[in-house]
């Protein structure tokens, strides 16, 4: 599909000179950012099969960040173009964060603040389950022919212990983001906002803190401020949880790259790095 021609085609600013740059980074859209008379917007296209294999819902999306941005956390949505999967979001303006900057321990105690906003919120769409997310991406790579580099007997040992760990879990789920990596945070001033909600569902709220540490490689002494400041205390099966949910964050990135890798092109991503990454990180985790 040529996106640009797509762009310049839209009814919704017909006779206006727009100018579209392809934005890098994203994993599962080809975006970009879209000038029109002054106002920018972020374009986010959406294939088949992100769809199919990755369990992505455009309506469930638009919903939850209408959510989001009513409740001042996410962007607006401008309009969606299922024909093109295609969907136009207000561009944020500011700067998203470095995966260094999420550690520290300001950024930490807003974030904390703008998640329990969002898990106190309305209902979200959908319903998120890490251990549902790792076995379809299991299956759909087993299906491919595809298997784990790196992964043995004792990493899989080490996925079921994780596994009836978080099973035994009781909480209720919560409207979650699923996807919280510096990238998808813009800072302006001193506020934060979050983008990207294609992931959001309901879900386990320490799933959601579990990815934001996992991702941003938190310290230990990052985790411990981050669930006593969401929590308001740190016991020691909290902090068992939570190292098996990073483990299971960390697998689940690991398949998810897994299900991509020949399926899905995005310039300036690399899915088998990402796996690589993320299977080495899931080993050095001690649960």
């Amino acid at each position: 599909m040529d996106y640009r021609a797509v762009l310049k085609s839209l009814p919704l600013w017909k006779g206006s000179k727009i100018s579209a740059k392809r934005l890098l980074g994203g994993g599962t859209n080809d975006n970009f950012l879209v000038t029109v008379g002054g106002v920018r917007y972020v374009a986010r296209f959406q294939g088949e099969s992100q769809r199919k294999f990755l369990g992505l819902n455009r309506g469930r999306e638009i919903y939850n960040t209408k959510v989001a941005n009513s409740l001042g956390i996410g962007p607006q949505v401008v309009v969606h173009y299922p024909k093109y999967g295609l969907l136009l979001v207000r561009y944020l303006e500011g700067v998203v964060l470095k995966r260094y900057e999420l550690r520290q321990e300001s950024n930490i105690r807003t974030m904390v603040r703008i998640l329990k906003r969002l898990h106190r919120g309305p209902a979200f769409r959908g319903r998120f389950s890490v251990l549902d997310s790792i076995e379809h991406f299991w299956a759909v790579s087993r299906r491919d022919g595809k298997k784990l580099p790196g992964f043995g007997q004792s990493e899989f040992d080490k996925f079921r212990h994780c596994m009836d760990t978080v099973r035994h879990r009781r909480t209720q789920l919560l409207p979650c983001h699923v996807d919280i990596v510096s990238i998808n945070i813009v800072r302006r001033g001193r506020k934060l906002k979050i983008i990207d909600w294609d992931y959001s569902a309901m879900a386990d709220p320490l799933f959601e803190l579990a990815f934001m540490a996992g991702w941003s490689r938190f310290t230990p002494a990052n985790s411990r401020l981050l669930l006593k400041l969401y929590f308001g205390q740190l016991t020691p099966e909290l902090q068992k949880q939570f190292k098996a949910m990073t483990a299971l964050f960390h697998l689940r990135e690991a398949v998810w790259a897994l299900v991509q890798i020949g399926r899905s092109k995005v310039p300036g991503f690399s899915y088998h790095r990402y796996l690589v990454k993320h299977i080495q990180w899931f080993k050095q985790i001690r649960v």
